[in-house]
């Protein structure tokens, strides 16, 4: 699938970098998510999952989740 990147920083007015964090982080959502949905976890929590190997996700978000502050853990 070919996207026009101008068109999406049009049409969401946001940065090429912003654009591309997003899209990382949907796919970590869609991976560490028991139903596989995306949306409800903030893109500034999945930043630094995204910086291990892929593998390494799942564990990253349940070692989270269990040791930070739920008023961290908030959108």
């Amino acid at each position: 699938m070919i996207v026009d990147l101008s068109c999406m920083i049009n049409e969401f007015g946001r940065s090429q970098s912003q654009l591309y964090r997003e899209l990382k982080a949907g796919k970590i959502e869609k991976r560490i998510s028991a139903r596989g949905e995306i949306g409800s976890i903030p893109e500034k929590h999945l930043r630094h999952i995204g910086k291990l190997t892929e593998q390494q996700w799942g564990l990253a978000w349940e070692e989270a989740v269990k040791t930070a502050p739920p008023s961290i853990l908030e959108p």
